[in-house]
């Protein structure tokens, strides 16, 4: 991204001859063809230039809110834009005279926009609103001008080698698992199926992926098992609901029967009062095991 801003002594062009004017816009010109058309680009800057409010003429440059009336600078201005596709933002929004004007003639009283914050056309949906504020002076006789920009800056994402599934550790606890897992090793390692490596990183390469292979054929993958309290609790919890269902269908049947609305009030009663008992038990026995497994690490710690 570019950000440029021009200061008033560089563009103090009001009463300079024709000369300077064209020097200072060559020199504009050469700084903004300088940047990537891919990068974002805001160009600010008081450029004594009033550019009027004619957008059917300054298409995509000029927006339907602009002020007073074209000058000699706010031409050369605005024939600079097309050539880098640039939009002046100050006249995109509606708004009043006031939060548009950025400048106050001394002898005449009236007010000007002569300082803008220009965008790339492309980058006009970043810019939310640009106004001026008369209350901050800054020690100038220009009105500060703000332009509120949401500007998307993609996250670049890293490649990552594959991580490998994770492998079922636990069945080694087993001595037969053991020994065929040795017989595997045997076999994928054997000279008869070892490659000639020409370098360290082939040899590396084949000795991790026969060692994986051949444990991912013994010992399987390692199964994540969700817990949950109602999947745990799936047989009660199913026998109320189908209870609650049986009695209200036989109700509907039946509308007539006190005994049955009534059997049905009470069935819809025990899912609302057993499933949070069922979920706090479960919760419970979860705790019950941190807290253990908690301990028992505890302990080994201090023993070791």
């Amino acid at each position: 991204m570019l950000l440029a801003a021009l200061s008033r002594s560089s563009v103090r062009m009001l009463a300079s001859p024709e000369d300077a004017k064209d020097e200072f816009y060559g020199q504009l010109d050469r700084v903004l063809s300088s940047v990537p058309y891919h990068h974002k680009l805001i160009l600010m800057g008081d450029f004594k230039a009033r550019v009027g409010r004619d957008s059917e003429a300054w298409e995509k440059i000029l927006g339907k809110h602009g002020l007073g009336n074209e000058n000699s600078n706010g031409t050369r201005l605005l024939s600079l834009c097309p050539v880098h596709q640039l939009s002046i933002t100050n006249t995109l929004f509606q708004q009043k005279n006031r939060r548009k004007t950025s400048c106050r003639h001394p002898r005449s009283g009236h007010w000007h926009l002569i300082d803008y914050i220009i965008v790339r056309q492309r980058d006009v949906s970043d810019v939310c609103l640009t106004r001026s504020f008369r209350g901050p002076t800054c020690w100038s006789d220009h009105c500060l001008i703000r332009s509120k920009l949401s500007i998307y800056t993609p996250v670049k994402h890293r490649h990552t080698r594959k991580s490998l599934k994770r492998l079922n550790t636990k069945a080694l606890s087993g001595t037969d698992t053991q020994a065929m897992l040795q017989v595997e090793f045997s076999e994928a390692l054997c000279t008869a199926t070892h490659p000639v490596a020409d370098n360290v990183d082939d040899e590396w390469t084949f000795i991790r992926d026969s060692t994986y292979r051949a444990a991912a054929n013994t010992l399987g993958f390692k199964r994540h098992v969700h817990r949950d309290w109602f999947d745990e609790n799936n047989l009660a919890a199913t026998q109320l609901l189908d209870e609650l269902h049986h009695k209200h269908m036989a109700w509907i049947n039946d509308r007539n029967s006190a005994n049955k609305e009534a059997s049905y009030k009470q069935a819809r009663q025990m899912p609302q009062r057993e499933l949070p008992l069922m979920k706090n038990s479960w919760w419970a026995g979860v705790a019950s095991e941190l807290e253990a497994a908690a301990t028992q690490a505890w302990y080994e710690v201090v023993l070791s």
